[in-house]
């Protein structure tokens, strides 16, 4: 991995291991279970937020809303605004005029690889690297038992644009987080049955 790819990996691991730890506290506090961990991009890729969808939110989201989703997926819940999430981020204190001090590490880093990008064809080359980071990154604090025995407690793992930037489909950031890091039948649980 190139010095700049990879110190964006290390950024990124650091940014889920903080921001994870954060919603667990906040679930933990609630006496919830955690459903789905996950990354939303926007076409402005480097601007990514994180949050977690816990069972119980989403049991009552899908109860609630049965007429409108009759076969309730995560992505329904998330996209649809009306389901609790639990966001990792924490509130940075404002640290100097300039706006982009203001912001996490992670999203710093990415912008500015992203605003050195000579042309179109370079920012869908960042674009590329930044969400195989973030995959990569994920499969770290995976790998490293960030998320516990997911064999067991079943948290979901992904990324995703927001704003259906890239469809969703099967060449979708979506798609490749999903199948990359859980079992096999998680993107169709994400989107639902065609």
């Amino acid at each position: 991995m190139p010095p700049e790819q990879q110190y964006l990996h290390t950024v990124a691991v650091a940014h889920i291991r903080q921001c994870f730890r954060r919603i667990q506290q906040q679930t933990g506090q609630a006496g919830k279970d955690i459903a789905a961990y996950f990354f939303y991009l926007v076409d402005d890729f480097f601007a990514a937020g994180n949050a977690a969808l816990t069972r119980q939110d989403f049991a009552a989201f899908a109860t609630a809303n049965a007429d409108q989703y009759p076969n309730c997926t995560l992505l329904n819940a998330i996209w649809d605004g009306g389901c609790t999430l639990y966001d990792g981020e924490a509130a940075i204190e404002p640290v100097s005029d300039n706006w982009l001090d203001n912001q996490s590490e992670l999203y710093q880093a990415a912008y500015r690889r992203a605003a050195n990008a000579e042309d179109d064809d370079a920012y869908r080359q960042q674009r590329a690297e930044y969400e195989a980071v973030l995959i990569s990154a994920l499969q770290q604090c995976d790998r490293e038992g960030l998320f516990g025995l997911r064999n067991e407690n079943g948290i979901l793992l992904f990324a995703f644009y927001m704003d259906d930037y890239d469809g969703n489909d099967e060449h979708s950031l979506l798609y490749r987080s999903a199948t990359q890091l859980n079992p096999p039948d998680t993107y169709h649980r994400l989107i639902g049955t065609p």
